[in-house]
């Protein structure tokens, strides 16, 4: 399953953890590559993504705020249960988990997580 990531920072947040495939990159035509939108376009011509230059008009198909980039990668390789209690017996460092059945504001999980950090 492919799905699109947009907005400056977390395609380059995706990029730079390194775990989806990447398969190309859009870009508003005539944005400033500048900071962060420049690194983004490195790192993709440094692994030989794709960058494609497209009219803003075809960007504002993922909402707002696009920034003008968008990335398209696979889906997000989410561990099972099984995985996470294997990958925590292998490792010597000590483990915590964090498991949530429902989050009824999405807002609060920073707050939860550094929290659950601090404890």
């Amino acid at each position: 399953m492919r799905e699109w990531i947009y907005g400056r920072n977390p395609v380059y947040e995706v990029l730079r953890a390194g775990r989806r495939h990447f398969f190309q990159l859009w870009v508003a035509q005539g944005a400033r590559e500048k900071g962060r939108l420049e690194e983004i376009i490195r790192i993709c011509r440094g692994n030989s993504l794709p960058v494609n230059f497209v009219p803003r008009k075809k960007l504002e198909k993922f909402g707002q705020p696009h920034q003008g980039v968008a990335l398209e990668v696979s889906g997000y390789p989410y561990s099972s249960l099984e995985d996470m209690f294997e990958r925590v017996e292998r490792d010597t460092s000590p483990s915590f988990f964090l498991l949530f059945d429902t989050l009824q504001d999405p807002q609060h999980l920073g707050s939860l997580l550094r929290t659950a950090a601090a404890v």
